[in-house]
């Protein structure tokens, strides 16, 4: 465990991380609407993956969170079928969920990149593409950003291509874009150099 391993703090016995992290799920789902409650679980569980082993983070946190947003999917696609329920409480909860997606995606070391950051920047992007409405592109955006914490490239790449279908972006978001392109962007740039170089020489 990384809190023991790192700070010298011995875990609470008798308690485990994944218990905790089941737990303020399963809470969370009870209080869609509370948004502090939804704010201070976020940062209870970004805090708990911290202290944790970024295999743990994925394998626990993450898969839990792609398996409850298809879920909340379906409980809309459910709604809209006229069985009834409460779908703007499922929407807040995609949005949580896709928040907390990108603010984890920041925890992962770069040795995750490949078995860990790429496969949630996959999923990520699907679920920006197939945003159904401007809050929810605005927060997979915001998301995909926090992946490219470690996939510069990638995400510069896909900004290149990609248009929003709800304009304008929100102005967090549009915060958010500009931080990224201006702190990613010179490296972006060398690295695209970089690449077409190396094709022009692999070429002849």
């Amino acid at each position: 465990m990384r809190l023991g391993k790192e700070c010298g703090v011995r875990p609470p016995q008798g308690i485990r991380a994944l218990d905790h992290c089941a737990k303020l799920l399963g809470q969370v789902q009870s209080r869609p609407r509370d948004e502090d409650f939804k704010a201070s679980t976020s940062r209870a569980l970004v805090l708990l993956s911290r202290s944790q082993d970024y295999r743990w983070t994925h394998n626990h946190l993450v898969n839990s969170l792609l398996e409850l947003f298809k879920k909340e999917t379906d409980a809309i696609a459910l709604c809209n079928s006229g069985a009834g329920g409460d779908a703007e409480s499922h929407r807040l909860m995609l949005l949580w969920i896709i928040e907390l997606l990108g603010k984890v995606a920041r925890l992962y070391p770069v040795d995750a990149r490949d078995q860990c950051i790429t496969p949630l920047h996959k999923s990520i992007e699907g679920f920006l593409v197939a945003a159904g409405d401007a809050r929810m592109e605005n927060a997979c955006l915001r998301a995909l950003l926090g992946c490219g914490h470690h996939l510069q490239v990638q995400v510069a790449m896909f900004l290149s291509r990609w248009k929003p279908r709800f304009s304008p972006l929100g102005e967090e978001t549009m915060r958010a874009v500009c931080d990224f392109v201006g702190t990613r962007g010179r490296k972006f740039g060398e690295k695209t150099i970089s690449v077409q170089r190396k094709k022009k020489i692999f070429a002849h």
